[in-house]
């Protein structure tokens, strides 16, 4: 059996198994099966008992010697594809492209990651090297019990290196804005607009009016997005309730918390106004230790002819909670494919072989470099 076709048949088994961010029956399936994955490896496995999206953990047998260099490898198994999604099954397309729910975002990264562990571990300045793999189950909606683990654990560790998919122009993330997504809700009260509407008070208008405000908070690297906008029952009746869902992104963190100390403070004209923060992810800054990193990467990328080149993002992932944990992180190692997050989803099989002689090939650099 070649590599294609062995990549193609795991991945099938681990894509056909819904692993929606909720879907806790799914996450524990795929867990148990990735446990008995990496147990090819010498390493112990078990799962962190997190609130409510646990995550797998798996730590090599730690070396004799004290280890030359420590590596956190993360990746996630939760997809955005419910129970419910019409997208559940893996299909062959034209050439060596595998459509698939997920199999982009990110279980072909998993993949990666598992083989370049193994392959990794034939080598021997491995014996060197000490690492650790946490896989969580919360990723995509914004890693609300795995973060804290990610900024505090961050520190044990020389390097990062996450399996999120490169962009689909084939190029590596330098760095990531921050992100947060922020639910405004305005209270009034109802009247009937015909026979007492001085009695109403307009919750709507106060949350355009709290809207029209907010532009005066824009500035250049700075987005803030009004996703949705919801409030009312009939065109005949004041509305007492509005809500609005605001996404803030940005390179620098006083900047998003300064929108914040904005909302905070901001005083409606009536009504009541209320802020809520639902997670925040800080930025992802181009370090000179990142920099340093990505520098090795292309050195790896030239030797095995594979260029290597790199942008910003407006992206966020579990790399900007390593980062903010002071781990120099590379999070861009999974797979060449595109539609990420829709029903189109696939990914390049070819490109498995090499990112796992990248990584390897990248790590050994790494390695030669502190040594």
């Amino acid at each position: 059996m070649n590599n294609l076709t062995r990549f193609e048949m795991i991945l099938r088994s681990w894509c056909e198994i819904n692993t929606g961010s909720r879907n806790h029956d799914g996450q524990t399936q795929i867990q148990a099966l990735l446990a008995k994955e990496f147990g090819q490896l010498p390493a112990t496995s078990n799962v962190l008992d997190l609130p409510t999206h646990p995550a797998l953990h798996i730590k090599k047998n730690r070396p004799k010697d004290a280890p030359k260099l420590s590596i956190l490898f993360v990746g996630h198994t939760d997809t955005v594809f419910s129970q419910t999604h019409s997208f559940q099954s893996v299909t062959q397309l034209e050439g060596d492209k595998l459509s698939g729910p997920g199999i982009l975002d990110m279980k072909a990264g998993i993949l990666i990651l598992l083989e370049s562990l193994k392959t990794m571990e034939s080598q021997p300045w491995a014996k060197d090297i000490y690492w650790e793999v946490l896989l969580t189950s919360d990723e995509e909606i914004g890693s609300p019990d795995s973060k804290d683990w990610l900024v505090t654990e961050s520190n044990r560790f020389d390097i990062g290196l996450v399996f999120e998919p490169c962009l689909e122009n084939g190029n590596f993330i330098s760095d990531r804005k921050g992100s947060t997504n922020i639910k405004v809700t305005t209270k009034g009260k109802a009247a009937h607009v015909g026979r007492a509407i001085k009695d109403g008070v307009n919750a709507i208008d106060q949350l355009v009016s709290f809207l029209g405000d907010l532009v005066s908070q824009k500035k250049e690297g700075l987005i803030i997005n009004v996703g949705t906008i919801t409030g009312g029952e009939k065109a005949n009746i004041v509305p007492d309730y509005a809500e609005c869902m605001i996404n803030i992104r940005g390179g620098v963190e006083s900047d998003i918390n300064g929108v914040l100390e904005w909302m905070e403070g901001y005083k409606p004209n009536i009504g009541t106004l209320e802020i809520e923060c639902l997670g925040l992810r800080p930025p992802k800054p181009l370090t000179p230790e990142v920099s340093t990193l990505l520098g090795h990467l292309k050195e790896a990328g030239t030797s095995l002819g594979q260029p290597i080149d790199w942008e910003s993002s407006g992206g966020v992932c579990d790399g900007n909670f390593m980062a903010a944990g002071g781990l120099p992180t590379i999070d861009t190692l999974g797979a060449i494919g595109k539609g990420m997050h829709t029903d189109t989803e696939y990914i390049d099989l070819t490109s498995i072989e090499k990112r796992v002689a990248l990584t390897v090939a990248f790590l050994e650099r790494v390695y030669r470099a502190q040594s």
